[in-house]
C-alpha cells in the first residue's frame, strides 16, 4: 500500500518534550501532535482521555440545552426518548476506554446529565441525586462500571475477541473462602497510569462482586443480576 500523508497522524506517548518531531512520507512532513483521533475516539499523549470526554460532554450539553428549550412543548415520555437518543447516546461509545478520566471532566458529564434531567422533570430545585431517583436513573459513571464488568465477564467466558482474553487472570484458590472467582490484580508501575488501566480497575470491580453474580450461566443473566445491584463497589479516583 502507498502511504497517504494526508491521512497519517503522529503522536509520541508519554514524552514530556514539546519538540515537534516529524515523519517524512514521500517528501511530505507529518508533524507530531498532542492527540490523535482513532475510530471516533480522541487519544491524548498522556492517555487521560480528558480531551475526548470534553468533546463528547460539549456535544451532549448542546443537546441538553435544546431539550431544555423544548421542555414545555413535550411530555415526559417524549423528553425521555430524546434524552436517551441524543444526550445519553453521546456517552455510549467506547465508555470502557475513557471512563477513568479526570475528576473535573467526569464532573462535566454529571452536569450535563443533571441539566437534561431538570428539563425532563421541569425541576430546578432538587439536587442531582433526587433527580436521579425520580426516574431510577444511574449516574453515567455508574453505568460505565456495569459495562466494564460486562466486558470482564465476556473475557472470562471466552465471548470477547481472543486478543482481549489476556486482560484478566483468575487467581488460583487453594482454600475455601467466602468469595471465589477472584482475579489477579496486575502490577502497576505508577499511581497515575497503572491504577487506571482497564485490567486493574476491571479486576478490582469484579473481585467486589458477590459470587451469585459472578457465577451466572450466561451473559443475559449476568446483565440482569447487575441491574439488581444497587451500586457497583469501586475504589477509583472518581468513586472514592
Amino acid at each position: 500500500m502507498v502511504a497517504n500523508p494526508i491521512k497519517f497522524q503522529l503522536m509520541f506517548l508519554g514524552t514530556r518534550e514539546k519538540i515537534k518531531l516529524c515523519l517524512n512520507i514521500n517528501g511530505n512532513s507529518c508533524i507530531s501532535t498532542s492527540s490523535v483521533i482513532l475510530l471516533g475516539t480522541e487519544i491524548d499523549w498522556k492517555l487521560t482521555f480528558n480531551k475526548h470526554v470534553k468533546t463528547i460532554a460539549n456535544n451532549a450539553n448542546n443537546k441538553a440545552k435544546a431539550l431544555s428549550r423544548l421542555r414545555y412543548k413535550l411530555d415526559s415520555t417524549q423528553k425521555l426518548s430524546l434524552y436517551h437518543s441524543y444526550v445519553m447516546s453521546a456517552f455510549g461509545y467506547c465508555p470502557v476506554i475513557w471512563m477513568f478520566c479526570g475528576i473535573s471532566f467526569n464532573d462535566r458529564i454529571d452536569r450535563v446529565q443533571r441539566k437534561a434531567l431538570r428539563a425532563i422533570y421541569n425541576d430546578y430545585s432538587s439536587n442531582y441525586n433526587e433527580l436521579l431517583n425520580k426516574g431510577n436513573h444511574l449516574k453515567i459513571h455508574e453505568m460505565n462500571k456495569r459495562k466494564l464488568l460486562i466486558e470482564v465477564y465476556k473475557c472470562l467466558n471466552n465471548i470477547s475477541p481472543i486478543f482481549l482474553s489476556n486482560l484478566f487472570t483468575l487467581k488460583p484458590i487453594h482454600h475455601n473462602l467466602r468469595t471465589s472467582n477472584l482475579l489477579v490484580l496486575p502490577n502497576s508501575n505508577t499511581l497515575t497510569y497503572g491504577l487506571k488501566s482497564i485490567s486493574y480497575r476491571g479486576s478490582m470491580a469484579w473481585n467486589n462482586l458477590p459470587d451469585q453474580v459472578k457465577l451466572c450461566n450466561n451473559l443475559e443473566q449476568f446483565k440482569n443480576k447487575l441491574k439488581s445491584q444497587l451500586i457497583v463497589k469501586c475504589t477509583c479516583h472518581i468513586c472514592s
